[in-house]
């Protein structure tokens, strides 16, 4: 599952998250690109691009892709995808245990410290996370 999101990166680009990747603390999944609702800090995050159209990747096989490259440490998610999107939900208490949960305003914030940004094609409410992400030895 891994290979078939991040083939849709070129070399140059797979090289470049790899890097990051390495020496990161959080990646933040599916957010759109530009929106006013994510204050990014000083510096821009790295952008991986994934979607391809409407749903096209889902958010569950981004997920699944970024943890079979990454080491993760932890999760985050707003608090409020547990009762507006039951689906994604279950997906993340399955896939994270000891998930945090914290107001969808306070997860905004918390993106002014990500590195790496991977977006998919999904389209449904509270469907993002912020990863915590360790150096593989």
């Amino acid at each position: 599952m891994a290979s078939v999101v991040l083939d849709q990166l070129g070399e140059e680009e797979r090289q470049v998250v790899a890097e990051r990747a390495g020496h990161m603390r959080e990646v933040l999944t599916d957010y759109r690109l530009g929106s006013r609702e994510v204050p990014y800090g000083r510096a821009a995050p790295t952008v991986a691009d994934l979607a391809v159209s409407l749903r096209v990747p889902r958010f569950t096989t981004v997920v699944n892709a970024v943890l079979a490259e990454l080491k993760v440490e932890g999760a985050t998610a707003a608090r409020e995808v547990h009762g507006q999107n039951p689906k994604v939900a279950a997906f993340l208490g399955r896939r994270f245990h000891g998930l945090t949960s914290i107001p969808h305003d306070e997860l905004k914030a918390r993106t002014r410290g990500v590195r790496l940004v991977v977006r998919a094609g999904e389209a449904t409410p509270y469907a993002n996370i912020i990863l915590r992400c360790g150096v593989p030895f």
